[in-house]
């Protein structure tokens, strides 16, 4: 099982605040009673519910219905929640082979929210207690697989962004950290105009009027190594192309993951964890799809000149900058490989494959005092078109 990142999942959409007391009637099954009571917070009451009862499929609750006090327009609804195989632990969380949504309807004053689907697999629950200390103190939902299908994100300015399916496995755990996942979030398509005025100008001058793009990836993660490898993390794009990173560390111990966890997304804590991590590999692998074409005709166009004469420009730039390393070989195998691909773009790779693990420590220190030293010390590599 791992943590279950909050935008995704619906439950935890409705446990980011701190309990009130219980306003609904109880239902009479504890496992009923248990979720329904996490799903009530300061902002959110549980207005309602249908019919409650048992099958082989578990607890089936009809009819959901939470509203919020503090914005007349917040309503949740969930037609139809299954919950398998449900217990109470010793800690009050909420345990459950299975947790099933259909038809989860969010509103608010900022936008709204539908998914047709949500699955999760072996689910753990925060406690009531949990819920009630804040944000802050609350143990994230756990899970083993996730699958949510037909989501659809609208803003108050009534764009709308729709996703076909997220799908999330977790294997192998390691006292209580997972060694080793995969993910895929298909078919996330929105109009140009969702994104910024001036964005949405530039995409639409060059062709694009609908975004279609897909991502996925896998990673693993070795305690008794304590080597950690992102694999395939590939964003696909229609009509813009495909772009794949494969990225490969060591010295990624216990103490560095659980760390990683307790900090979350703070960027300079996170730069200070890494001081012992070192690279083992990397690869940058782009597969154009017509963008690269795009981009040189709109910036040839807007500087007036022809896209022959902006693609010398381009690599006349690189070759300059380039020569304040003074690494002759590394310019040159930058720059071919950059002439061959933006005068026939098909794909572009950049690598690093170091004979021996790099820490970061030694990467930054070699960035500022002497960057001329990284292409060697990194073996880096750049190739067009292979």
């Amino acid at each position: 099982m791992a943590r279950i990142a909050p935008c995704l999942t619906a439950s935890a959409l409705l446990l980011s605040t701190s309990l009130s007391a219980q306003a609904f009637t109880p239902t009479g099954n504890d496992i009923a009673d248990a979720f329904l009571t996490l799903l009530e917070s300061e902002q959110g009451t549980v207005e309602s519910y249908g019919t409650v009862g048992t099958s082989d499929a578990g607890v089936l609750i009809d009819d959901i219905r939470i509203i919020n006090k503090n914005d007349e327009k917040a309503l949740v609804t969930i037609a139809t929640t299954v919950l398998s195989g449900g217990k109470t632990l010793e800690t009050g969380r909420l345990q459950l082979e299975t947790l099933s949504l259909e038809a989860v309807d969010m509103d608010s004053s900022e936008g709204s929210m539908k998914i047709a689907s949500f699955k999760a697999t072996d689910v753990v629950l925060p406690s009531p207690e949990e819920v009630a200390k804040g944000p802050e103190a609350v143990s994230n939902p756990s899970y083993s697989s996730l699958d949510i299908t037909s989501v659809e994100v609208s803003g108050v300015d009534q764009e709308t962004i729709t996703v076909a399916r997220i799908q999330s496995e977790i294997g192998d755990m390691f006292e209580e950290l997972p060694t080793s996942m995969q993910f895929q979030i298909d078919d996330i398509r929105f109009k140009t105009s969702a994104v910024s005025k001036s964005q949405t100008k530039t995409l639409k001058e060059m062709g694009y009027e609908d975004v279609d793009i897909d991502v996925a990836g896998r990673g693993k993660w070795s305690p008794e190594s304590e080597e950690a490898n992102l694999t395939d993390l590939t964003i696909k794009g229609e009509d813009f192309g495909t772009l794949t990173l494969n990225l490969g560390f060591g010295g990624v111990s216990k103490e560095v993951v659980q760390k990683l966890e307790e900090i979350g997304n703070d960027p300079q804590k996170a730069m200070g964890l890494t001081q012992n991590v070192s690279l083992t590999g990397l690869s940058i692998d782009f597969n154009d799809q017509s963008f690269t074409n795009r981009v040189l005709e709109f910036e040839a166009q807007k500087a007036g000149i022809e896209k022959s004469a902006y693609i010398e420009q381009q690599i006349g730039a690189v070759t300059q900058l380039l020569a304040a390393l003074k690494n002759q070989e590394f310019q040159e195998t930058v720059t071919g490989a950059l002439t061959t691909y933006l005068n026939d773009p098909k794909s572009l790779t950049v690598s690093a494959r170091p004979e021996n693990p790099v820490p970061f420590s030694q990467i930054m220190g070699t960035v500022m005092l002497a960057p001329q030293a990284l292409p060697k010390i990194l073996n880096i590599g750049v190739a067009a078109n292979q």
